[in-house]
């Protein structure tokens, strides 16, 4: 994901800001309470709504917030856009003004479908309940200062590692390529069990082209000795003519 701007309006110091964020690494530097973690945090609630950064966001006295986020995912320009309003001193989203834009094509999402949209676009392995904030973005995009020690020493830090980093896909892809090689193994085992057999057939085919060609040299043979034999048959029966004729002469 590549930031590329970013529009507030009454969000906690800030009355009207507007970003562009440059091309390469971005270093936000300045005094403490100087804003540099609202940024962060307007940028975190514009993706997924966070519900824990409804009541700090909108600055006091106003009864209204407004955060528009654009970035650029693979080539895809997204801007989302979210209003906060401030009723009895409880904040809400508004559905009516919330909104996200594609290639600047607006999709008609709810407010409770934006983060599953949100999730879609980063490739982020998380569940999609929409009041729920990001745990892959909170631990290994932008951790706030007061609970970096609470990461470290959680509990499910190794769940959180496993979700930010798909380790899930990975076991998969593992589990999938395993089965792929037995099933080659096995593959293999049938080729080779077929080429055993395929070789007795070259065999067997072989002796009985022998056999057959010995058929044919004695079929050779006995035609030839019939030949012969029709030869001296003719001749026989020719020499029994001439002799009748002989015989008849010496009647006669």
């Amino acid at each position: 994901m590549k930031l590329l701007s970013l529009e507030l309006e009454n969000i906690r110091s800030y009355r009207k800001l507007n970003i562009l964020f440059p091309s390469g690494s971005i270093l936000f530097r300045g005094d403490m309470g100087s804003g540099k973690s609202t940024i962060l945090m307007a940028v975190e609630f514009a993706l997924f709504g966070s519900s824990y950064l409804l009541k700090h966001l909108v600055s006091k006295k106003e009864q209204k917030g407004e955060v528009v986020l654009r970035f650029d995912v693979d080539g895809i320009t997204y801007e989302i856009g979210r209003v906060i309003y401030i009723k009895n001193n409880r904040p809400s989203q508004s559905s009516k003004e919330s909104y996200i834009m594609v290639d600047g094509v607006k999709e008609p999402l709810a407010i409770s479908d934006l983060r599953s949209r949100v999730l879609e676009i980063l490739g982020f392995n998380e569940l999609t309940n929409s009041r729920a904030d990001s745990r892959v973005y909170r631990y290994a995009v932008y951790v706030p200062q007061e609970e970096i020690k609470s990461i470290i020493e959680s509990k499910d830090r190794e769940e959180i590692i496993r979700q930010a980093f798909s380790m899930e896909d990975y076991n998969t892809s593992i589990d999938n390529i395993k089965k792929i090689v037995k099933n080659m193994k096995h593959t293999n085992e049938k080729t080779a069990i077929r080429f055993e057999r395929l070789d007795e057939y070259v065999t067997k085919v072989q002796e009985k082209h022998t056999l057959l060609a010995e058929l044919n040299n004695e079929i050779s043979q006995y035609v030839n000795s019939e030949s012969k034999l029709t030869e001296q048959q003719k001749s026989i029966q020719l020499n029994m003519n001439k002799n009748r004729s002989k015989m008849d002469e010496i009647i006669g």
